[in-house]
């Protein structure tokens, strides 16, 4: 493999080294021109990289190291070279220049862990892996540490599976909403994933051909890559392979609608409890293991709870009469990468309060209304949140706030329900969180196809489902020489989607590999949620 540019290299020496099992992490040892390093910690193997104590090995090396709890921020400094990580992070500046990693430092048993081939060779180490010894031997001088090359070229790999090419066809800049194919051409029979080094978790292809991997990938809203590396990973019989795509991928941001994030206590809001409880809404449907929150640089995740999009959390200690800084960070179901922060005052001094918040009925079914009733003192501006939608509150008297809310089709599930009102001194109080039931008669159905239809080789499945669920379609057919018939070894195609918040989805099937005039099923789901749809089709 060639590489044009120092990233490409750089990332290359990374996954060119640490590709061992996870079992490995056991029994490894650490040496520094032949003297054993002891941690407090002991090395974890994380994705297939072994990750090690920060300041124990920043500390062997001789550099000095600078931690910042507020940004969770290190820097590292040896002579004229400067190294800056952050955690949880997949991008780090070394000297100036930006770089992927496509594992990042974090914390693991109270501990700052940081990836052992990265720092090293950053802070200008020679690494070497001595397999038959489970050794890592780390050379200050630069001088080889060891006779045995790394994993990925001797014989511990020699099974690994192949990967012949990795693809996308974007030549231009994308914009979210947009899609891009990416196909991995290699071994057949295994599992195949694909991400955006930095930007992106990993995205599931579809062996749709023997040893040809393929997905249609929607561009999510706020993503945001310059010359993306993209990256393709061929796992088979427990030995995974990673190869890159030759071209670049970029990600332009384009004006969309702002992400809105409903969040209890405002930003810049001022709380009369000491022990205030924070709740926030994500704009997205997020992996529930993602979820991080901070409070003025203290991770508190382990003690979040999460319902759906909404997290809620309340401090077990008084919280001083001073500013605080929350911030809260996510992976959405799509991959992308979802960070918010804010600012709330404590002051139990203030007079200003709200004295009652109330919504009546808390169960409603589609075209049922909701009212929504807070009492407070008055001259102010009251808002009343959804969801994730606003709406405006009326002062139908002197300190009673009143707003009417009209439940749609879209509406499903457990809702939040919160009041604001802001004052022209700036000042702005919020309600505690209710929590509203709808109740949808939105059901999964297929729109555009019906059972015997003739579709052309590519063609979509679109339909109407309740929003924020995963619809799924798998196609099979048969791999037989009898025409007009499922019998034969069956072969599969999937692909998925995100059931839009209007209610509507839409999946596109690639169907080129099926044979003219070949009958084939189809089968549409939800999650479990509601009854598959099936249906025989016919390939034109």
């Amino acid at each position: 493999m060639i590489f044009r540019n120092p990233s490409k290299l750089f990332l290359s020496l990374s996954l060119f080294f640490f590709m061992v099992a996870p079992a490995m992490s056991q029994g490894i040892s650490v040496q520094l021109d032949g003297r054993n390093l002891q941690f407090d910690q002991p090395p974890a193997m994380i994705g297939g990289r072994l990750l090690v104590p920060l300041r124990g090995i920043f500390e062997a090396l001789q550099a000095d190291v600078v931690y910042d709890a507020p940004t969770r921020s290190i820097q590292a400094t040896k002579g004229s070279r400067v190294v800056q990580l952050q955690l949880g992070s997949r991008t780090a500046i070394i000297d100036g220049r930006t770089l992927f990693l496509d594992v990042p430092a974090d914390t693991i048993g109270g501990r700052t862990m940081v990836p052992l081939r990265f720092v090293s060779e950053a802070l200008g180490a020679d690494v070497k892996w001595e397999g038959a010894t489970k050794t890592v031997r780390l050379s200050s001088s630069g001088e080889d540490g060891g006779s045995t090359p790394p994993p990925n070229n001797n014989e511990e790999q020699a099974d690994a599976p192949r990967i012949d090419q990795v693809i996308h066809n974007a030549t231009r800049a994308l914009q979210p909403g947009q899609t891009v194919d990416v196909v991995v051409y290699g071994e057949p029979g295994g599992q195949a994933t694909f991400e955006i080094l930095g930007a992106t978790q990993a995205i599931a292809l579809s062996e749709v051909s023997s040893g040809k991997y393929q997905t249609r990938w929607t561009i999510p809203n706020g993503l945001v890559v310059s010359n993306g590396v993209l990256v393709g990973h061929l796992t088979k019989n427990g030995k995974k392979t990673v190869a890159e795509a030759q071209r670049p991928l970029t990600v332009s941001a384009v004006q969309a609608p702002a992400e809105v994030w409903n969040i209890s206590p405002q930003d810049g809001a001022t709380v009369t409890s000491a022990r205030p409880s924070i709740a926030l809404i994500f704009p997205q449907n997020v992996q529930p293991n993602s979820v991080r929150f901070y409070l003025d640089g203290l991770d508190f995740s382990n003690q979040v709870r999460l319902n759906g999009r909404q997290l809620i959390w309340q401090p077990d200690y008084d919280l001083n009469n001073a500013q605080h800084q929350a911030e809260v960070q996510a992976v959405s179901t799509s991959g992308q990468r979802l960070t918010h922060r804010w600012n709330f005052n404590v002051n139990p001094n203030t007079s200003s309060e709200i004295r009652d918040f109330s919504v009546s009925p808390d169960q409603l079914s589609t075209g049922q209304n909701m009212t929504v009733r807070l009492v407070a003192p008055s001259g102010g501006q009251g808002t009343f949140t959804v969801g994730n939608l606003r709406m405006s509150l009326r002062e139908i008297s002197p300190g009673i706030y009143q707003g009417t809310y009209t439940a749609n089709s879209s509406d499903q599930g457990i809702r939040a329900v919160q009041a604001f009102v802001r004052y022209n001194s700036g000042q702005t109080l919020s309600s505690q969180v209710l929590n509203v039931n709808f109740s949808s008669q939105s059901q999964l159905s297929v729109t555009n196809l019906s059972e015997g239809m003739s579709v052309g080789p590519n063609f979509n499945v679109q339909g109407r489902g309740t929003p924020g669920r995963t619809v799924s379609v798998t196609v099979e057919y048969s791999s037989g020489n009898i025409l007009e018939a499922l019998t034969g070894q069956m072969r599969t195609i999937r692909n998925q989607t995100v059931v839009g918040s209007n209610g509507y989805f839409d999946v596109p099937i690639d169907g080129s590999v099926m044979r003219q005039r070949q009958r084939f099923r189809v089968t549409v789901s939800d999650d479990g949620q509601s009854q598959p749809i099936q249906m025989i089709l016919t390939r034109q």
